[in-house]
């Protein structure tokens, strides 16, 4: 993603009942392209099962919520 100017960031990782199973990124991002991967796991270090799963980033006022799925 790009961030147009430097902002706090939240990035998490939902399942499909919409329970957090990660927080992947939290502080603050300079401008430019940002790459965040994830790993599949959850915040225990667990593999999640493979299916439909969903990121929420938030910056600034902004809220973006997409779905991801796992392939394994």
């Amino acid at each position: 993603f790009f961030m147009p100017r430097p902002e706090s960031v939240r990035l998490r990782i939902y399942n499909i009942l919409g329970q957090r199973l990660r927080d992947l990124y939290v502080g603050l991002l300079d401008a430019g392209r940002q790459i965040i991967s994830w790993d599949g796991r959850d915040e225990l270090g667990n593999p999640v099962a493979p299916g439909l799963y969903f990121y929420e980033l938030r910056a600034g006022a902004v809220r973006l919520v997409r779905r991801l799925a796992v392939i394994r």
